[in-house]
C-alpha cells in the first residue's frame, strides 16, 4: 500500500567483498564504488547471493563512506536506515507510521577486503534473508530500468528507504506532499517485516523487501513528479487513485518480466509464506488472471457500495489488472505482447493522463488516453478500439 496523503531473529547478513569498475554514484569517484556480494532471498525464492553464483554480474553498489574503511548504502538516488537498529530490539517500535522514533543513521559497514567476508547484524527476519540487500539491489537496479523504459529516472529528489520499518505487511511510498504530521517520513519508501506486534512472524507473508512490492512503491515516485499524472494527489476519487495503483502494480510486473524472462501476473506472490487457495491468503496479493471482481458492477453491489468512488482503490486496481491482462492473453482481446502494452501505458501516462488539471477527469478519460497513446505510436484503429472494448466490458468505459 502507498500513502499519497493516508498510507526469526537468524544468522547475520554474510558480506564477501569483490572490486570491480562501476557507474558513478551520486558525486562520486569511480574509486569510491566497492561492488560487494551479500545474501537476499525469503522462503519462497530460496536464498541467493548478489555478486556471486548466478547473480555474478549483479553485486550489491555501495560507497566509501567518509570515515576510513567504512561503506555505506547510500548514493544520488538513495540512502538506506534499518528500522531494526538494535538487535536486542526482538519486538517492533510501536505506533508505526505515527510513531516519533526513527531509525538514526545510514546503514554502513566494514568495507571488506578483496575475498574477504563481514557481518552486518541486524538483518536477518522472519524467514527473509536480507531485506536490506534486497531493497538496496532492486530499487537501484529499477532505476536503470526506468531510464531505458521511460527515458528518464523515476527520481525527483533522493529517497530514503527504511528497510524493517517496525510491524505489519506493507510497503509504502510516502510522497514529497504528505501533511504535516508525517514530516519525517516524506520522499521515504518504508519496507514493513510481516511482523505482528508481539515481534511473532505472520502467518501469510515474508517481509515486503520483494521486487513486486519495491518497483510498486517507486512508480509511485515516478508518476508524483512534476508534469506526471498523479502529481496531485491531493482531493482525487478513488476512481482515479486506482488508476495510479494499477499502474504501480503493471510496471513492477513488467520489472519482473524484464529481469526474470516470465511474469505470474500476481502482485506479491513473491513474499506470500501461504497458497492462493487459502481466502486468507488471496486477500494479500492482487491476481491479475482471477481478481474477486472482473467488473466494475459487480464490485459495488458485492462491497455494498453505491458507486466505484466508494470502493476500495485496490478492489478498484485488480480490476483495472484484469482488463490488462486481457489484452495481453485473452483469445479474444489479447492484441497486444506485454512489451508493446507497457509501452502504450507509459506514453499514455506521461503524455495523454491528466487527471489532477481537471477535476471532472473520469476512468473514461484514462482509456482514452490509452486510445490516443496506441494511436500516437503507430496501432491501428482496431486496435486502440479493443482497448475500449476491454474497459467496457470490466465497466470502465
Amino acid at each position: 500500500m502507498s500513502l499519497p496523503i493516508y498510507f526469526y531473529l537468524g544468522l547475520p547478513l554474510l558480506l564477501s567483498g569483490c572490486f570491480d569498475s562501476s557507474p558513478l554514484t551520486d558525486n562520486n569517484s569511480i574509486d569510491s564504488i566497492v561492488e560487494v556480494s551479500g545474501h537476499g532471498g525469503n522462503g519462497v525464492t530460496g536464498i541467493y547471493t548478489y555478486g556471486l553464483d548466478e547473480l555474478g554480474n549483479k553485486p550489491l553498489k555501495v560507497v566509501k563512506d567518509d570515515t576510513p574503511g567504512t561503506c555505506k548504502m547510500s548514493n544520488k538516488n538513495f540512502e538506506l536506515r534499518n528500522g531494526w537498529e538494535h538487535a536486542s530490539v526482538d519486538k517492533p517500535i510501536p505506533e508505526g507510521f505515527w510513531s516519533k522514533s526513527y531509525p538514526l543513521k545510514i546503514v554502513t559497514f566494514p568495507c571488506p577486503k578483496e575475498g574477504g567476508i563481514i557481518q552486518h547484524h541486524p538483518d536477518q527476519r522472519n524467514g527473509s534473508f536480507s531485506p536490506i540487500n534486497d531493497a538496496w539491489f532492486i530499487l537501484n537496479d529499477a532505476v536503470s530500468f526506468y531510464e531505458d523504459l521511460a527515458g528518464e529516472t523515476p527520481i525527483s529528489e533522493k529517497i530514503t528507504i527504511i528497510s524493517h520499518y517496525w510491524y505489519g505487511s506493507s510497503g509504502q511510498y510516502v510522497r514529497s506532499d504528505i501533511g504535516i504530521e508525517h514530516q519525517q517520513f516524506k520522499n521515504h519508501i518504508l519496507i514493513a517485516d510481516g511482523i505482528h506486534n508481539d515481534g511473532s512472524g505472520s502467518e501469510y507473508s515474508y517481509s515486503f523487501a520483494t521486487s513486486d512490492v519495491l518497483v510498486h512503491e517507486l512508480t509511485h515516485a515516478y508518476t508524483s513528479k512534476t508534469g506526471h499524472s498523479f502529481e496531485v494527489m491531493d482531493g482525487l476519487r478513488n476512481s482515479l487513485g486506482g488508476w495510479s495503483e494499477h499502474f504501480s502494480d503493471i510496471m513492477a510486473e513488467y520489472y519482473q518480466f524484464k529481469t526474470t524472462g516470465k511474469t505470474d501476473f500476481i502482485h506479491g506472490a513473491d513474499h506470500l509464506k501461504c497458497t492462493l487457495p487459502d481466502p486468507d491468503c488471496s486477500t494479500n496479493v492482487r491476481d491479475f488472471k482471477n481478481p474477486k471482481y472482473t467488473n466494475v458492477s459487480d464490485a459495488i453491489s458485492g462491497e455494498y457500495k453505491g458507486n466505484i468512488d466508494d470502493l476500495k482503490i485496490h478492489i478498484i486496481a485488480n480490476i483495472l489488472n484484469y482488463s490488462f491482462y486481457l489484452l495481453i492473453e485473452d483469445n479474444s482481446y489479447g492484441v497486444f505482447t506485454i512489451d508493446e502494452l507497457i509501452k502504450v501505458y507509459i506514453n499514455a501516462e506521461k503524455a495523454f493522463w491528466k487527471p489532477h488539471s481537471n477535476t471532472s477527469t473520469s476512468s473514461k478519460d484514462f482509456v482514452n488516453g490509452l486510445m490516443l497513446s496506441a494511436s500516437d505510436l503507430g496501432y491501428s484503429d482496431k486496435t486502440s478500439t479493443t482497448i475500449k472494448e476491454v474497459f467496457k466490458k470490466t465497466g470502465f468505459y
